[in-house]
């Protein structure tokens, strides 16, 4: 029984019990020799904890950090297993600027950790289409648990994008490579749906090359005409050499667009055909292309997606003028 001196001391709130029981739990699996794990300093603007990860058994950090929002509940998870927490709105925003941020959840009646990347949460905020401005807190499920294998995972996948971000810095530091562009590609027959994104460059010429080109050609050598390099996880934005792979254009990928005549028409579909098969393209009958034509599919096409350097339209216009009789 407390004495009346005690009664007099200030009483401890369950939720600092909660948040205290969150951080110990979370850094006896975020410890060495894989982490670091830091208290961010005040002013605190949305996240809680940085983690750093060690190399060489703890002997060496590496700068390559993540940022963490930490929530405890002592509510049981619901009939699916899924433990619900009100996040802010404005926090969404706010991780989601630090790449590779997650959100952690300390459930105090199982005495675990489940985690959510800020990304995939920022997702499903997305797809509740328009907030209301009163509206302060997205619900947020989480069921994914934090155990050591998943702790020694997310030591894995930082060191392995560490990597590939600084290749990519490192392949582009040169003010002659031009732009770099992230952007979002559509297929037909579908145009409404939005099936990824990719990251490319503008050369000089205007020509779009992508990434994953340009990495093959350093690491593999070149690509074979009608071939394209491709994503074996469907990330296309994971440029390791081990996600890429090479396979044959579907030319029902790219529209050439529509021309006034029915002559254009045909030309248009006999120098995609060139472009993607060569001397083994199979062509319609119709009269000499006008050059404008050609330039119009290859634009046509870079506009779609496909990548394609100057050697490769140099490619094209030597293919288009021996099939097709053209004055390029």
């Amino acid at each position: 029984m407390a004495s009346p001196a005690h009664e007099r001391l200030p009483a401890r709130h369950s939720t600092h019990q909660l948040e205290a029981f969150s951080k110990q739990r979370f850094r006896t699996l975020f410890c060495e020799p894989l982490f670091l794990v830091r208290d961010e300093s005040a002013p605190d603007y949305g996240a809680d904890l940085s983690i750093e990860a060690l190399v060489s058994d703890g002997k060496r950090p590496t700068n390559i950090r993540r940022l963490i929002q930490l929530k405890a509940t002592s509510k049981a998870a619901n009939v699916r297993g899924v433990y619900k927490i009100n996040i802010k709105i404005h926090n969404i925003h706010y991780m989601i600027n630090s790449h590779s941020s997650f959100y952690c959840a300390y459930s105090a009646q199982a005495d675990r950790l489940y985690y959510r990347s800020s990304m995939s949460v920022f997702e499903e905020l997305q797809q509740c289409g328009r907030i209301p401005s009163h509206k302060r807190f997205l619900s947020v499920g989480f069921w994914q648990e934090l155990d050591t294998r998943e702790v020694a995972e997310i030591h894995r996948r930082m060191l392995e994008f560490a990597e590939g971000v600084k290749a990519i810095e490192q392949l582009y530091a040169s003010d002659d490579y031009g732009e770099v562009i992230f952007g979002k590609y559509r297929m037909p027959p579908e145009p409404h749906e939005v099936t990824g994104v990719y990251a490319c460059r503008l050369d000089e010429f205007g020509n779009l090359i992508r990434l994953e080109h340009e990495l093959w050609l350093h690491a593999f050598g070149s690509i074979p005409r009608g071939y394209e390099v491709f994503h074996k996880n469907g990330m296309m934005l994971d440029n390791r050499r081990i996600n890429l792979g090479l396979r044959p254009v579907d030319p029902r990928k790219y529209s050439v667009g529509i021309f006034p005549t029915l002559d254009e028409n045909i030309n248009a579909r006999n120098i995609l055909r060139v472009i993607l098969q060569g001397e083994e393209a199979k062509l319609e009958e119709a009269e000499t292309p006008e050059p404008a034509v050609f330039w119009d599919v290859v634009r046509a096409l870079q506009k779609q997606g496909m990548s394609m350097m100057r050697d490769d339209v140099e490619a094209y216009k030597s293919d288009c003028r021996k099939l097709l009789r053209m004055d390029l």
